[in-house]
């Protein structure tokens, strides 16, 4: 799993949180929480800077294709 402030599981709490990561990666946290069939997958933080969302994005990549 990516260790990231800025990146959460969809299985999260904290993936529910409008501000930290926009409504529709809440709404798919909060589908996927009740028990919704919904892909697993990582929501990132409308508050990281463009520079850490590279960061993030090359750490998933590196995750899923090593």
């Amino acid at each position: 799993m990516i260790d990231s402030a800025y990146v959460a599981s969809l299985t999260s709490p904290t993936a529910t949180n409008i501000s930290l990561f926009g409504a529709k990666a809440a709404n798919l946290a909060k589908a996927t929480q009740l028990g919704f069939s919904v892909p697993d997958g990582l929501v990132v933080s409308i508050k990281c800077t463009e520079d850490e969302f590279a960061l993030i994005a090359k750490a998933i990549l590196d995750e899923l294709y090593p």
